[in-house]
């Protein structure tokens, strides 16, 4: 495995699970808001949109901290697990530390996660 697999498997599983909930659910508004047993085109694309901004927010704090946590150094690493280094990002910057960057996070994910589910479906 690279070093960096499984912050990246504990990242993009729980991404992938608040994605198919948030997808799910709007999904369902729409086809009831279209009066239609599936929603359209337009319906799909933004069930998809805001399933992805939503789910790549509420994910970013894993990002962060595995982001952090790629760029230690290996002795670092054997002394510092991710969730001691959350904790002392958490403690030196507060919370909003683990928010950083996550609406460029979203606009990098949600037109590419909106685009591949509208053609796809």
């Amino acid at each position: 495995f690279y070093r960096g697999f499984w912050a990246t498997t504990m990242l993009w599983g729980p991404y992938a699970g608040l994605y198919w909930n948030f997808y799910s659910l709007f999904k369902s508004l729409s086809s009831h808001f279209e009066n239609k047993e599936t929603p359209g085109v337009s319906g799909i694309l933004m069930s998809s949109i805001a399933s992805a901004t939503i789910s790549s927010v509420l994910t970013n704090p894993i990002d962060v901290v595995k982001l952090h946590y790629q760029v230690l150094s290996s002795v670092e690493k054997q002394t510092n697990s991710a969730i001691k280094l959350a904790i002392k990002l958490y403690k030196n910057e507060g919370v909003s530390v683990l928010f950083r960057g996550s609406m460029a996070r979203a606009l990098w994910i949600a037109p590419r996660t909106a685009v591949s589910w509208t053609v796809c479906m």
